[in-house]
């Protein structure tokens, strides 16, 4: 069997982690079907983009300590009741 070794930032290595976690996935499953998949569509491209755009805003804010001080149940229970959902 092959191996093959690439040289990554940290940064770059959470991304992937957390890209495959989220799709349940290992590093190297979600690798391989990314590399052997066909492009995304301009949609799947487009939902990807607002994410990491909502997503980047979210971690920028909590570094500059731009955080909540409720639980999450809090912050459930009022989305919840603005969508109706109770």
């Amino acid at each position: 069997m092959a191996r093959l070794n690439i040289d990554i930032t940290d940064e770059e290595h959470q991304r992937i982690k957390a890209l495959a976690a989220m799709q349940g996935k290992s590093i190297k499953g979600y690798v391989m079907e990314k590399l052997l998949s066909p492009p995304m569509t301009d949609d799947e491209q487009q939902a990807w983009d607002e994410l990491k755009a909502v997503i980047t805003e979210r971690v920028n804010a909590a570094n500059k300590g731009a955080v909540s001080s409720k639980t999450f149940e809090e912050v459930t229970e009022e989305t919840l009741r603005s969508l109706g959902r109770e």
